[in-house]
Order: C-alpha cells, then structure tokens, then sequence
C-alpha cells in the first residue's frame, strides 16, 4: 500500500471517528432532555413568564363587597405590585373599606386610590362624546401611577385565582378571543363593526411603521376583515406602548370621528380601538376565562384570570 493510499484512508478513518462523536454527543443530549425528542410537535403558542409582575387599574362604584373582594383575590395573587383605583362618583365609604382591607388583611400593595364627584360611566352615546373624551383622561392619568409595563384591567366581576404563568405578548392581552384556542365557539359580538374597522385600518397606515399592520393583527381579523375587541375585565393591556403613544389632541379628534359613524361607544371599545389606531395588537390569554363560556368549568387550574365572575355582587 502506496503512502498516498495510506494518508486518504488515515483521513477517512478521522472523519468517521468525527461524524461518530457527534451523533453520541446529540444521542445524549436528548437522553438527558426528553423534550427534545419530541422536537417535530409544534412549538408552543405562548411563551413562559420567569414570573411577569402585573400592576392593576381599577374603576370602582358601588358593589362595595365585590369591589373588596377581587382586590383581595389580586393582592393575593401579587402584593408588591400597584393598584390604581379610582371611584367615578359611587359610594364614598368605599374609601374607609379600602384602609380596613389593609389593616386587617396586611396587604402590603401600593394602592392609589381618588374619588370623583363626576360618575361618567362606561357607555358613551353620541350626545356625551365629551364624557368618552374625560373617561380617556382619566384612564391614562390613573395609568401613569404605577409602576409596571403589563397591568391587569380590574373590574368588580374580576376574580384573580393566581399569577400568570405565560408571558404577555400583546398591546392587549386576553379576552373572549382565548374561545378560538379553547375549542369554544366564538362570538361575533367581540369583533369590531366594519365601519369601525375601515377607521382603524385608515389610521394604522398614517401612525403605524416597521412590521406589517396586518400581520400583527392576523389572529384578531375575521374572515370579514373586522378587528376584534377585548380590552374588558381580566385583560391585561401594555401600559408603557399606551403612554408613549398617548396624544390628548389627537384622541379627542378620533372620538369625535367615531361618532360621526357610531351612535354609542363603550369603554371596552374605545380602548381596544385606541390600541389598534396606534398599532397595537390582540392576542388571547390561555390563562383567561369568562364565566359563560362554562359556569361548571371556571375552577379549572389551568385559567388565572376569571371573568363575569358575579359571586359577590348585591
């Protein structure tokens, strides 16, 4: 055997005990983590939180037992976050409520609490577009209290079993569209009219830059192209992505052209549309669950935040 011979099966030899190590050290690798066996299944849909801590925003009235009862079920869930509540004109002992809640059950929460004289409510029809206009300003300013990027939307049907687990990944995060992903049916009432959602699509091309309008909000458009809404009780919202996109000026000039079209706003509405106009998205929270969907189901484990839960209410 000539030395040319020699050296070409000497190299075959060495690439062989290469290609070798290689597939012991992969072969091992997925001994020691079982899941990667499984690495032709789908990735999952949502990302784990290390431990996402969320603020609250909170507008009060008078369901008083409610009202101490879901704080209590969220200060549970998170004691060192910040509550921002604020009373629109309900019952005023809510306040004294407040201070024995925190004296007695030793929460430890940074709670900011106001009280206004003016009840502005939560539907607007179109002769009190004004009262949508101060609802608007009185959302933000109570926003820019806390503390954290993600805040929970509290409502008195609201009940927090525990935190959340999976990571926010939207403007608006949760909400009656977790029924496509629970195998629910879904319900037409969560999207957006079609006037509403050409006025969207209008302002998301003027405000909205980098990655494609539409593509952000694929999971939330219906086969008629409509936008869906979900910025009720339960959802958490992107409190930084709405400050820093927050213009006074402009927000009024946008209700005041909603209304040439809508004949009444709702304050889930007027949210969700705000977000959208700037180009924000919805996405479902897994951890999410109205009651109606499945009064017998609610309790299950895997759901986080409850709504239209009414136990409380008098």
């Amino acid at each position: 055997m000539d030395g040319k011979t020699l050296f070409i099966l000497s190299l075959l030899v060495i690439i062989l005990v290469i290609i070798l190590t290689i597939l012991i050290i992969l072969y091992n690798s997925e001994e020691s983590i079982p899941s990667s066996k499984f690495s032709f299944l789908p990735k999952p849909d949502y990302e784990l939180s290390k431990d996402t801590t969320l603020d609250a925003i909170y507008n009060v009235h008078r369901q008083k037992n409610a009202t101490m009862n879901t704080l209590i079920s969220f200060c549970k869930a998170y004691p060192e976050s910040y509550i921002a509540i604020y009373n629109d004109g309900g019952d005023p002992t809510i306040a004294h409520m407040l201070e024995k809640l925190i004296s007695k059950d030793n929460i430890k929460n940074t709670i900011m609490y106001e009280y206004d004289t003016e009840n502005l409510n939560v539907f607007f029809p179109k002769e009190r577009k004004q009262d949508a206009i101060k609802w608007i300003k009185r959302f933000t300013r109570n926003l820019q209290k806390l503390k954290n990027r993600w805040t929970l939307i509290l409502e008195d049907d609201v009940y927090v079993k525990r935190r959340i687990k999976t990571k926010p990944n939207a403007s608006i995060y949760g909400g009656k569209f977790i029924s496509k992903t629970n195998n629910l049916k879904t319900k037409d009432e969560v999207y957006l009219s079609n006037k509403m959602s050409k006025f969207i699509r209008k302002k998301r091309e003027k405000y909205c830059s980098g990655k494609s309008s539409e593509e952000m909000c694929s999971f939330t458009l219906n086969r008629d192209s409509r936008y869906g809404s979900s910025a009720c009780g339960g959802i958490i919202i992107d409190r930084e992505f709405w400050l820093k996109k927050y213009d006074e000026k402009l927000i009024s000039e946008w209700i005041y052209e909603i209304y040439e079209f809508e004949p009444i706003i709702h304050n889930d509405i007027l949210i969700s549309t705000i977000y959208l106009c700037f180009g924000g998205n919805v996405l479902p929270n897994p951890e999410y669950f109205e009651v109606y969907w499945d009064p017998s189901n609610w309790n299950d484990d895997k759901y986080a935040i409850i709504h239209n839960f009414k136990k409380y209410y008098v």
